[in-house]
């Protein structure tokens, strides 16, 4: 861990003491001002943790695959590479903990046993489901507390740390709990499908760090392969299905192999899809969505990876991030970052999918390379204010 404090502005003896706390932690800040979010009539506190899964070559910078709800990812990656059980878990309370100390979460939602541990650790309290948190007796407490600045995040009596909640489900929280938080209240409707992130990046500002993507009806037809090429304008196309996780059902192939593949995954009947070999076919006999996605393929920065014998991969990376908006700041934290690589080297026969698919289980795990991590953040640094405006303008 050798990520630095980019920029803190805090003063006196909190400066101090989170500046030793992130040197510690590996963890770097930058605060950006974003007055234009507090200025549309946003109360103006708000943390939301996001995992974002990317391309990065130098040539075409950073690329967004898929960004998605923290809380419903794992961090087995980040300890696997930083060789210490449970130490994304504790960094993570760390950072959160310069905020608030006060945390009620639903277990069942929260993806990773460790974190959910560590919050255990921290005597932070878990309910068993959103309706029970009126049942907490310290949850009563902090409501009933007095609440002066909704500007500032640290004027909160503590966070609900859950996931899965719909836009009303958010905005009536908002209305009956105000003085505390919900933690990705402003990501929130965009976290359970692919699409409505997907499509944040249709702004003029964001096009660049998006793959060409599309989405198509979840029919099949003679010239759909063809429209996809026309449209797309590429040699190598990722078909994604808008309401997976952990990759399943991403198909990676190419023009001469596209129509076959759609007629199998769009066309083939359901019982004969969940007996196809290839998992990645069978999850599209339960996909339930009325249409898919498919984006470009792109190329990453493929590197040498010794400890699976020295073989090419074509990895892309896994950086996590709490985006904290306080007192008219935006406040990006990053967290460790992994390289999640393929099951086979680009030396290897294989499937595309094989070859440029990143498996998210140990082995497949591996460090970023300094010269990456810098040139990533880099570019999120412009990347994350204009995003995270562009979802707190649809409230």
């Amino acid at each position: 861990m050798h990520l630095l404090v980019r920029e803190i502005l805090v003063s006196g003896i909190v400066q101090y003491a989170v500046a030793l706390v992130l040197l510690l932690t590996g963890v770097s800040v930058l605060e950006c001002e974003d007055e234009h979010v507090y200025s549309r009539g946003y109360p103006g506190a708000d943390i939301v943790f996001l995992a974002a899964d990317l391309k990065y070559n130098p040539e075409e910078g950073v690329k967004i695959c898929e960004i998605q709800s923290g809380s419903c990812s794992a961090f087995n990656g980040f300890d696997y590479v930083m060789g210490e059980e449970g130490l994304f878990a504790k960094t993570f309370c760390q950072i959160l903990g310069q905020y608030q100390t006060s945390l009620w979460f639903t277990p069942s939602l929260i993806s990773d046993t460790k974190l959910k541990a560590e919050f255990a650790r921290q005597g932070f309290t878990p309910v068993t489901a959103f309706s029970d948190l009126q049942k907490s007796a310290s949850f009563k407490q902090a409501v009933n507390a007095p609440f002066y600045n909704p500007a500032d995040v640290r004027s909160y009596h503590g966070i609900f740390y859950t996931s899965k909640l719909s836009r009303q489900q958010c905005e009536k929280f908002a209305r009956d709990y105000p003085s505390i938080l919900l933690m990705d209240r402003v990501a929130m409707p965009y976290l359970l499908d692919k699409l409505p992130m997907t499509e944040l990046f249709l702004d003029e500002n964001l096009k660049r760090y998006k793959p060409r993507w599309n989405v198509y009806k979840k029919k099949y037809s003679a010239d759909l392969a063809e429209r996809i090429c026309q449209d797309i304008g590429s040699e190598i196309f990722v078909i994604k299905p808008r309401k997976s996780a952990l990759g399943k059902g991403i198909v990676i192939t190419d023009r001469s192999h596209l129509d076959q593949v759609l007629k199998t995954i769009l066309h083939m009947k359901s019982q004969d899809l969940r007996n196809q070999e290839i998992p990645e076919y069978r999850y599209w006999a339960y996909d339930r969505s009325d249409s898919f996605i498919v984006e470009a393929f792109l190329k990453g920065n493929p590197m040498k990876v010794e400890e699976l014998g020295g073989g090419t991969y074509d990895g892309i990376v896994r950086i996590l991030f709490l985006l904290v908006q306080s007192e008219e700041k935006l406040h990006i934290h990053y967290l460790p970052a992994v390289m999640i690589i393929p099951k086979k080297s680009l030396e290897e026969t294989g499937s595309l999918t094989d070859r440029h698919k990143s498996v998210p289980k140990a082995p497949y795990f591996t460090k970023v390379p300094e010269e990456v991590l810098n040139a990533v953040q880099e570019q999120l640094n412009e990347m994350l204010p204009i995003l995270y405006r562009k979802m707190v303008d649809s409230l």
